[in-house]
């Protein structure tokens, strides 16, 4: 029986990810004025020319092999760090934009790191040596709502080479599109596949509702944040979601997204208003938080529904009730953390959206469930494959589950 369980650490490591926007990012935030956004390219719509007719037959695609010889040396890996009680990692690919070092990724790619870097393909080979140059980067701008991150180099090198933004005019369905990134550390892959379709404001997970291309080309871990490339060698989309319960179904975030995030940053939005941390490491500064908070206990009582005891507490130092753990007599039941993401409105009962399934052995998160719209019904399931208490992926609900 689990009466007395240590909560502090793993509570506060989930309301950092959950009350911080889900699993995306809290650093960005809105920012009235520039803070200096160096070289942020032109992202007018360049479109691309139909290919030539020569003697009634349309010329063929460039080749598979053409394209990633063009594009493969402005993709480059990303490994994002964490220390302290959830230390560990997360690694990803992103596309440099700009010679002034300017690099494009997914929002949850560096999401709630201490710090981040960057290594470009070395010449020749695939593979990172003793001898590879580990490159710092400095995070610019973030918008969770459509993950993208951009992200610059401490220390560009010269003789970078951008990759070509695209536009969503030169997209059609069933055209071929190419990938790049690193699946599951499998350094600078490539992939193709087709167009499945275009989707407008597209709901993948909570707090994510974006234009999208949906593809066959797949995506696994450390693609994330690699461009989607057009035959012609221009960025069509950033590749963020593959769909678990069934096959081919993956998902890049349209380049009219990608566009539009770019302008809105270089007028100073979606700016990191604080130092970042892998700039204060950069310095040389601690990496400890100004301000440490542990989760309060407000209230023990008995649980009504499930045989067993519910301990309601305040995470993150908010001065109300935002989450409830329930601890079953049954040793072998699992552990349930119910988590309010949002403040009720004054008087009211806090409504707990999202629910993470803690495993009574290994203490280890087996799966949550995400209540967007505040229906009392989940409408995606998060994936733990790893026992930790980021979602590596989401499932759509089309049914209810119980408690």
């Amino acid at each position: 029986m689990h009466q007395n369980v240590n909560t502090a650490g793993l509570t506060a490591g989930i309301i950092a990810i959950i009350l911080s926007g889900c699993w995306m990012t809290a650093q960005a935030q809105n920012s009235p004025s520039p803070r200096n956004l160096p070289n942020v390219p032109n992202v007018s719509p360049n479109p691309v020319a139909p290919a030539p007719v020569t003697e009634g037959r349309v010329a063929p695609e460039p080749s598979g092999s053409s394209v990633y010889a063009r594009s493969v040396r402005s993709v480059v890996y990303i490994e994002c760090q964490k220390s302290g009680k959830s230390a560990g990692g997360f690694l990803g690919a992103g596309s440099i934009i700009a010679e002034s070092g300017l690099i494009l990724t997914n929002a949850h790619v560096i999401e709630g790191s201490d710090r981040c870097f960057a290594v470009l393909k070395p010449e020749g080979k695939v593979s990172i040596g003793k001898d590879t140059p580990i490159l710092a980067l400095h995070v610019r701008a973030v918008d969770p709502t459509k993950d993208l991150a951009l992200v610059s180099l401490v220390s560009p090198p010269a003789g970078l080479k951008p990759l070509p933004i695209g536009s969503l005019k030169d997209v059609e369905v069933g055209q071929t599109v190419h990938a790049i990134g690193h699946p599951r550390g499998i350094l600078w892959s490539y992939t193709n596949g087709v167009v499945s379709q275009i989707r407008e404001k597209e709901q993948l997970a909570p707090s994510f509702v974006a234009d999208v291309v949906q593809t066959q080309a797949p995506i696994s871990q450390g693609n994330s944040g690699g461009p989607l490339i057009s035959s012609t060698g221009a960025l069509v989309g950033v590749n963020t979601f593959s769909r678990r319960d069934a096959q081919n179904l993956n998902f890049a975030v349209a380049v009219n997204e990608v566009q539009a995030f770019l302008q809105r940053a270089s007028r100073g939005e979606h700016q990191v208003t604080a130092p970042s941390r892998s700039a204060k490491a950069e310095n040389g500064q601690a990496q400890e938080s100004e301000e440490k908070c542990e989760p309060r206990t407000l209230e023990e009582r008995p649980s009504k529904k499930v045989p067993g005891k519910i301990v309601v507490m305040d995470i993150g130092c908010t001065g109300r009730a935002n989450a409830a753990l329930l601890t079953p007599d049954d040793p072998e039941k699992d552990r349930i953390l119910y988590v309010s993401t949002r403040a009720p409105e004054r008087g009211a009962e806090p409504y707990y959206d999202v629910r993470y399934y803690i495993n009574p052995r290994s203490d280890k998160v087996s799966r949550s469930w995400h209540d967007v719209d505040s229906d009392g019904r989940p409408d995606f399931l998060g994936i733990h494959k790893d026992g930790g208490r980021r979602p590596v992926s989401f499932v759509a609900f089309t049914t209810a589950i119980g408690d």
